[in-house]
């Protein structure tokens, strides 16, 4: 019997290729949308005073200063760690089991901070296309193209006035949304609205 239970897609349907049609200009390869259900997201909190151990910590995982600017992310091998408040990280990765990414963690970051399971508490799409940074601009305000947000960052925002974190992985671009499960039927709605119109 696995230790974890299966994880499901918070998005009830996958948006096909038609629904991009129109967000993509008519050039149906140009705008990709796809669930991550099996994503392992865990929660980093630096414990109180220990906000620079961290850092350091991280920075030794990452083989660089990090976060060495604000909205700072970084890809490690499959692991995006993405920087999102002060003393404050989500580790994201493409496994269903989070215990070796929980391992890891837990020694890189020793006694500096916490850590949180946060699979099943988020829903992540990923979104790939030359329309991305169209497609969100309908209900986000930050900016993500390559001058305010270089790949990678990652940042804290709203989407339609729903909380959600985005974290652009490269240029193409490809964009990582994760949303409160709470949200995600009411994000969905919105981005199917907003992939048709």
């Amino acid at each position: 019997m696995p230790d974890h239970p299966e994880r499901q897609s918070a998005f009830k349907q996958l948006l096909t290729a038609a629904d991009g049609e129109h967000a993509a200009g008519g050039d149906l390869t140009s705008l990709l949308i796809l669930p991550q259900p099996d994503d392992t997201i865990v929660q980093i909190i630096a414990r109180k005073g220990q906000e620079k151990r961290l850092s350091q910590r991280l920075s030794s995982m990452v083989g660089e200063r990090f976060p060495d600017r604000p909205l700072a992310a970084a890809i490690v091998n499959e692991t995006v760690l993405a920087a999102i408040a002060p003393g404050e990280f989500l580790a994201f990765c493409q496994t269903n089991d989070g215990r070796e990414l929980m391992s890891t963690l837990s020694q890189t970051v020793g006694d500096t901070a916490s850590l949180f399971d946060q699979s099943h508490g988020y829903g992540v799409i990923r979104i790939t296309g030359r329309h991305a940074y169209r497609l969100l601009a309908k209900g986000c305000a930050l900016d993500l193209g390559p001058l305010a947000f270089p790949a990678p960052s990652a940042s804290r925002t709203m989407i339609e006035k729903i909380p959600s974190v985005v974290v652009k992985l490269d240029e193409a671009p490809t964009l990582l949304v994760a949303v409160v499960r709470s949200f995600c039927e009411s994000f969905e709605d919105w981005l199917r609205d907003a992939v048709k119109g």
